[in-house]
Protein backbone atom coordinates (compact mmCIF):
# COMPACT_ATOMS: atom_id res chain seq x y z
CA UNK A 1 0.00 0.00 0.00
CA UNK A 2 2.48 2.26 0.92
CA UNK A 3 4.21 2.08 -2.32
CA UNK A 4 0.89 2.14 -4.47
CA UNK A 5 0.67 5.70 -2.64
CA UNK A 6 4.13 6.75 -3.68
CA UNK A 7 4.73 6.83 0.23
CA UNK A 8 7.39 3.77 0.65
CA UNK A 9 10.67 6.29 0.88
CA UNK A 10 8.99 7.64 4.43
CA UNK A 11 10.03 3.80 5.99
CA UNK A 12 13.07 2.21 6.87
CA UNK A 13 12.80 -1.36 6.16
CA UNK A 14 14.56 -4.04 8.63
CA UNK A 15 15.07 -5.94 5.43
CA UNK A 16 18.17 -8.49 5.38
CA UNK A 17 19.78 -5.93 3.29
CA UNK A 18 19.78 -4.01 6.50
CA UNK A 19 22.13 -6.16 8.44
CA UNK A 20 25.14 -4.87 6.12
CA UNK A 21 24.21 -1.50 6.44
CA UNK A 22 24.03 1.58 8.88
CA UNK A 23 19.83 2.75 8.88
CA UNK A 24 19.85 6.29 10.23
CA UNK A 25 15.75 6.00 11.55
CA UNK A 26 17.74 3.74 14.33
CA UNK A 27 19.58 3.90 17.63
CA UNK A 28 22.98 2.61 17.43
CA UNK A 29 21.90 0.30 20.20
CA UNK A 30 19.53 -1.18 18.05
CA UNK A 31 21.75 -1.81 14.94
CA UNK A 32 24.56 -3.51 17.32
CA UNK A 33 21.33 -6.07 18.54
CA UNK A 34 19.80 -6.39 15.05
CA UNK A 35 16.78 -6.56 17.25
CA UNK A 36 14.58 -5.49 20.05
CA UNK A 37 15.76 -5.56 23.71
CA UNK A 38 13.58 -8.15 25.63
CA UNK A 39 13.57 -7.45 29.26
CA UNK A 40 16.43 -5.29 31.20
CA UNK A 41 19.45 -7.52 29.95
CA UNK A 42 20.47 -5.47 27.02
CA UNK A 43 18.63 -1.94 27.81
CA UNK A 44 20.07 0.36 25.21
CA UNK A 45 20.30 2.73 27.96
CA UNK A 46 22.60 0.66 29.88
CA UNK A 47 24.29 -1.22 27.26
CA UNK A 48 27.26 -0.07 28.67
CA UNK A 49 27.30 -1.76 31.71
CA UNK A 50 26.83 -5.36 30.48
CA UNK A 51 30.28 -7.33 29.97
CA UNK A 52 29.72 -9.05 27.10
CA UNK A 53 28.70 -5.71 25.47
CA UNK A 54 32.15 -4.12 26.33
CA UNK A 55 33.79 -7.11 25.43
CA UNK A 56 32.36 -6.83 21.86
CA UNK A 57 33.22 -2.88 21.81
CA UNK A 58 37.00 -3.47 22.94
CA UNK A 59 37.32 -6.22 20.31
CA UNK A 60 36.01 -3.69 17.31
CA UNK A 61 38.29 -1.36 18.49
CA UNK A 62 34.71 1.04 19.46
CA UNK A 63 35.55 1.58 23.27
CA UNK A 64 37.76 4.59 23.03
CA UNK A 65 36.03 5.96 19.96
CA UNK A 66 32.55 5.32 21.82
CA UNK A 67 34.16 7.24 25.19
CA UNK A 68 35.14 10.25 22.96
CA UNK A 69 31.92 10.61 21.09
CA UNK A 70 30.03 10.36 24.39
CA UNK A 71 31.45 12.97 26.00
CA UNK A 72 31.24 15.23 22.89
CA UNK A 73 27.61 14.60 23.07
CA UNK A 74 27.19 15.59 26.70
CA UNK A 75 29.15 18.60 26.06
CA UNK A 76 26.50 19.27 23.91
CA UNK A 77 23.86 18.79 25.21
CA UNK A 78 25.29 20.62 28.29
CA UNK A 79 25.59 23.81 25.71
CA UNK A 80 22.18 23.50 24.71
CA UNK A 81 19.83 22.24 27.11
CA UNK A 82 21.44 23.39 30.29
CA UNK A 83 18.24 26.38 31.05
CA UNK A 84 15.86 24.95 28.75
CA UNK A 85 12.33 23.70 30.35
CA UNK A 86 11.66 19.95 30.48
CA UNK A 87 8.98 20.11 27.69
CA UNK A 88 10.70 22.21 24.97
CA UNK A 89 10.63 20.50 22.06
CA UNK A 90 14.36 20.75 20.85
CA UNK A 91 14.37 18.23 24.49
CA UNK A 92 11.74 15.74 23.26
CA UNK A 93 14.57 15.44 19.81
CA UNK A 94 17.33 15.26 22.10
CA UNK A 95 15.46 12.81 24.60
CA UNK A 96 18.40 10.29 24.85
CA UNK A 97 19.51 12.16 27.66
CA UNK A 98 16.89 13.80 29.99
CA UNK A 99 16.56 17.46 31.41
CA UNK A 100 17.38 15.11 35.05
CA UNK A 101 20.53 13.39 33.83
CA UNK A 102 22.05 16.66 32.65
CA UNK A 103 23.25 17.56 35.95
CA UNK A 104 24.88 14.28 36.47
CA UNK A 105 26.43 14.57 33.01
CA UNK A 106 28.03 17.90 34.08
CA UNK A 107 29.61 16.40 37.19
CA UNK A 108 30.96 13.50 34.95
CA UNK A 109 32.51 15.69 32.79
CA UNK A 110 34.31 17.88 35.78
CA UNK A 111 35.77 15.09 37.08
CA UNK A 112 37.11 13.98 33.92
CA UNK A 113 38.71 17.22 33.02
CA UNK A 114 40.22 17.64 36.57
CA UNK A 115 41.53 14.05 36.54
CA UNK A 116 45.22 13.16 35.23
CA UNK A 117 44.93 9.33 35.61
CA UNK A 118 41.92 8.52 33.74
CA UNK A 119 38.26 8.59 34.95
CA UNK A 120 36.32 6.20 37.46
CA UNK A 121 35.03 3.21 35.34
CA UNK A 122 31.16 4.73 36.94
CA UNK A 123 31.88 7.90 34.75
CA UNK A 124 33.14 6.11 31.53
CA UNK A 125 30.41 3.72 31.39
CA UNK A 126 28.06 6.63 31.87
CA UNK A 127 30.02 8.72 28.57
CA UNK A 128 29.91 5.65 26.66
CA UNK A 129 26.29 4.36 26.78
CA UNK A 130 25.71 7.56 24.90
CA UNK A 131 26.44 7.12 21.91
CA UNK A 132 24.27 3.39 21.83
CA UNK A 133 21.12 6.27 22.21
CA UNK A 134 22.02 8.12 18.82
CA UNK A 135 19.79 7.98 15.89
CA UNK A 136 21.45 9.64 12.91
CA UNK A 137 18.84 10.60 10.99
CA UNK A 138 17.30 12.45 14.23
CA UNK A 139 20.28 13.67 16.13
CA UNK A 140 22.25 15.01 13.52
CA UNK A 141 25.18 16.09 15.51
CA UNK A 142 27.99 15.04 12.75
CA UNK A 143 29.95 12.78 15.52
CA UNK A 144 29.76 9.42 13.49
CA UNK A 145 32.05 9.36 10.78
CA UNK A 146 32.32 5.86 7.91
CA UNK A 147 35.01 4.36 10.07
CA UNK A 148 32.60 4.56 12.81
CA UNK A 149 29.71 3.08 11.15
CA UNK A 150 32.22 0.14 9.65
CA UNK A 151 32.99 -0.34 13.36
CA UNK A 152 29.87 -1.05 14.22
CA UNK A 153 28.92 -3.11 11.51
CA UNK A 154 31.81 -5.87 12.31
CA UNK A 155 30.98 -5.66 15.97
CA UNK A 156 27.16 -6.82 15.03
CA UNK A 157 28.36 -9.44 13.46
CA UNK A 158 30.89 -9.88 16.40
CA UNK A 159 27.46 -9.93 18.75
CA UNK A 160 25.98 -12.16 16.94
CA UNK A 161 28.59 -14.98 16.51
CA UNK A 162 29.51 -14.79 20.23
CA UNK A 163 26.50 -14.07 21.83
CA UNK A 164 25.42 -16.89 24.94
CA UNK A 165 22.64 -19.17 24.29
CA UNK A 166 21.25 -18.49 27.54
CA UNK A 167 21.03 -14.07 26.09
CA UNK A 168 19.16 -15.19 22.92
CA UNK A 169 15.91 -14.71 24.66
CA UNK A 170 17.19 -11.58 25.84
CA UNK A 171 16.50 -10.32 22.30
CA UNK A 172 13.75 -10.27 19.69
CA UNK A 173 15.60 -10.37 16.70
CA UNK A 174 14.37 -8.57 13.51
CA UNK A 175 13.01 -11.19 10.75
CA UNK A 176 10.43 -10.37 8.01
CA UNK A 177 9.05 -14.43 8.65
CA UNK A 178 8.05 -13.49 12.56
CA UNK A 179 6.20 -11.04 14.36
CA UNK A 180 8.41 -9.04 16.92
CA UNK A 181 6.66 -9.16 20.23
CA UNK A 182 8.74 -6.85 21.83
CA UNK A 183 8.35 -4.24 19.15
CA UNK A 184 5.22 -2.15 18.29
CA UNK A 185 2.64 -3.70 16.04
CA UNK A 186 3.30 -0.04 14.14
CA UNK A 187 6.69 -1.24 13.70
CA UNK A 188 5.51 -4.76 12.59
CA UNK A 189 3.32 -3.84 10.21
CA UNK A 190 5.91 -1.37 8.80
CA UNK A 191 8.91 -3.96 9.43
CA UNK A 192 10.89 -0.87 9.67
CA UNK A 193 10.44 2.78 11.28
CA UNK A 194 9.05 5.65 9.40
CA UNK A 195 11.98 7.76 8.22
CA UNK A 196 12.41 11.24 10.69
CA UNK A 197 12.36 14.82 9.30
CA UNK A 198 10.14 14.07 6.31
CA UNK A 199 7.26 16.38 6.07
CA UNK A 200 4.14 14.89 6.84
CA UNK A 201 5.59 11.32 6.57
CA UNK A 202 4.17 10.37 10.34
CA UNK A 203 0.69 11.43 9.57
CA UNK A 204 0.97 9.87 5.85
CA UNK A 205 2.03 6.63 6.75
CA UNK A 206 0.01 6.06 9.71
CA UNK A 207 -3.22 7.23 7.21
CA UNK A 208 -2.21 3.83 5.28
CA UNK A 209 -1.70 1.73 8.33
CA UNK A 210 -5.10 2.28 9.16
CA UNK A 211 -6.42 1.92 5.77
CA UNK A 212 -5.00 -1.41 5.93
CA UNK A 213 -6.18 -1.94 9.37
CA UNK A 214 -9.48 -1.33 8.35
CA UNK A 215 -9.01 -3.22 4.98
CA UNK A 216 -8.41 -6.56 7.41
CA UNK A 217 -10.70 -5.69 10.21
CA UNK A 218 -8.61 -5.28 13.03
CA UNK A 219 -9.12 -1.34 14.58
CA UNK A 220 -10.79 -2.55 17.61
CA UNK A 221 -8.71 -5.29 18.34
CA UNK A 222 -5.54 -2.52 17.52
CA UNK A 223 -7.79 0.29 19.25
CA UNK A 224 -8.01 -2.47 22.42
CA UNK A 225 -4.09 -3.31 22.42
CA UNK A 226 -3.63 0.46 22.82
CA UNK A 227 -5.60 1.04 25.56
CA UNK A 228 -4.27 -2.56 27.28
CA UNK A 229 -0.28 -0.59 26.76
CA UNK A 230 1.50 0.32 30.38
CA UNK A 231 2.01 4.09 30.83
CA UNK A 232 4.13 3.61 33.54
CA UNK A 233 3.53 6.07 36.78
CA UNK A 234 2.28 9.30 36.14
CA UNK A 235 2.91 8.50 32.35
CA UNK A 236 6.55 7.90 32.79
CA UNK A 237 7.06 5.70 29.74
CA UNK A 238 5.48 8.33 27.66
CA UNK A 239 6.94 11.36 26.05
CA UNK A 240 6.00 14.69 27.06
CA UNK A 241 4.08 15.30 23.57
CA UNK A 242 2.33 11.52 24.40
CA UNK A 243 1.26 12.87 28.04
CA UNK A 244 -0.41 16.43 26.68
CA UNK A 245 -2.53 14.68 23.99
CA UNK A 246 -3.46 11.95 26.56
CA UNK A 247 -4.67 14.58 29.22
CA UNK A 248 -6.06 15.93 26.28
CA UNK A 249 -8.23 12.49 25.49
CA UNK A 250 -9.03 12.30 29.36
CA UNK A 251 -11.25 15.64 29.55
CA UNK A 252 -12.80 15.56 26.10
CA UNK A 253 -13.79 11.67 26.66
CA UNK A 254 -15.88 13.35 29.62
CA UNK A 255 -17.55 15.54 27.14
CA UNK A 256 -18.01 18.73 30.02
CA UNK A 257 -20.49 21.53 29.34
CA UNK A 258 -17.29 24.21 29.62
CA UNK A 259 -13.84 22.29 29.26
CA UNK A 260 -11.17 24.88 30.83
CA UNK A 261 -7.52 24.58 29.06
CA UNK A 262 -4.87 26.11 30.45
CA UNK A 263 -2.09 26.37 28.16
CA UNK A 264 -2.75 22.97 26.70
CA UNK A 265 -0.76 23.30 23.60
CA UNK A 266 2.87 24.17 24.91
CA UNK A 267 4.45 20.81 24.28
CA UNK A 268 3.42 21.15 20.39
CA UNK A 269 4.33 22.40 17.40
CA UNK A 270 2.70 25.44 15.49
CA UNK A 271 1.04 23.19 12.84
CA UNK A 272 -0.33 21.00 15.45
CA UNK A 273 -1.91 23.32 17.25
CA UNK A 274 -3.96 24.24 14.91
CA UNK A 275 -4.70 20.68 14.45
CA UNK A 276 -5.77 19.74 17.89
CA UNK A 277 -7.45 23.24 18.92
CA UNK A 278 -9.99 22.39 15.28
CA UNK A 279 -10.11 18.92 17.07
CA UNK A 280 -11.36 20.14 20.37
CA UNK A 281 -13.63 22.81 19.30
CA UNK A 282 -15.41 19.78 16.94
CA UNK A 283 -15.52 17.27 19.70
CA UNK A 284 -17.28 20.32 22.12
CA UNK A 285 -19.78 21.25 19.32
CA UNK A 286 -22.02 23.85 21.04
CA UNK A 287 -20.36 23.01 24.48
CA UNK A 288 -17.90 25.56 26.43
CA UNK A 289 -14.13 25.91 25.21
CA UNK A 290 -12.27 28.19 27.94
CA UNK A 291 -8.84 28.35 27.24
CA UNK A 292 -5.67 30.24 28.56
CA UNK A 293 -2.81 30.64 26.01
CA UNK A 294 0.05 32.66 24.79
CA UNK A 295 -0.12 31.75 20.91
CA UNK A 296 -1.09 35.16 19.56
CA UNK A 297 -2.12 33.07 16.53
CA UNK A 298 -4.85 30.97 18.03
CA UNK A 299 -7.42 32.52 19.64
CA UNK A 300 -9.40 34.09 16.40
CA UNK A 301 -11.41 30.92 16.93
CA UNK A 302 -12.93 31.99 20.14
CA UNK A 303 -16.24 33.84 20.13
CA UNK A 304 -14.68 36.30 22.30
CA UNK A 305 -10.83 37.40 23.08
CA UNK A 306 -9.97 38.67 26.72
CA UNK A 307 -6.67 40.29 27.33
CA UNK A 308 -4.79 39.87 30.97
CA UNK A 309 -2.21 41.35 32.77
CA UNK A 310 -0.90 41.31 36.63
CA UNK A 311 -3.42 38.57 37.32
CA UNK A 312 -6.32 40.24 35.70
CA UNK A 313 -8.59 40.92 32.76
CA UNK A 314 -7.78 44.67 31.65
CA UNK A 315 -10.41 44.54 28.34
CA UNK A 316 -11.86 42.77 25.58
CA UNK A 317 -10.96 43.87 22.20
CA UNK A 318 -11.02 42.32 18.73
CA UNK A 319 -8.30 40.03 16.84
CA UNK A 320 -6.53 42.44 14.46
CA UNK A 321 -6.32 45.32 17.04
CA UNK A 322 -4.99 42.55 19.66
CA UNK A 323 -2.44 41.75 16.93
CA UNK A 324 -1.18 44.99 16.61
CA UNK A 325 -0.29 45.76 20.25
CA UNK A 326 1.50 42.49 20.39
CA UNK A 327 4.61 44.90 21.52
CA UNK A 328 2.56 45.86 24.54
CA UNK A 329 3.92 42.53 26.56
CA UNK A 330 0.22 41.31 27.13
CA UNK A 331 -0.54 38.25 26.59
CA UNK A 332 -4.30 37.21 25.12
CA UNK A 333 -6.89 35.09 27.39
CA UNK A 334 -9.29 33.54 24.72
Amino acid sequence: LLKRQGLSFFSVKNDMLWYHLIQPAYLFGVHLLFGTPVGDVFDVNHLADHAFVREILDESGLTDRFLEIGQQVAEIMLDLFSDFDANNELMEQFSFISPEDLPEFQAILSRINRSDNGSADADRNRLISLPFRLAPERHRLGLIDEDVQERLLAARKLFAEKLPDELRSAIAFFDPAKFNSASSLQDNLLFGKIAYGRPQAEQQVRAALSQVLKDFGLIEATVDIGLDFQVGVGGSRLSPVQRQKLALARALVKKPDLLILNNPFGAFDEALRATLLESILSSQGERGVLAVMDQLALPDRFDRVFVATDGGIVESKPLPRMRRNKEDGRQPCP
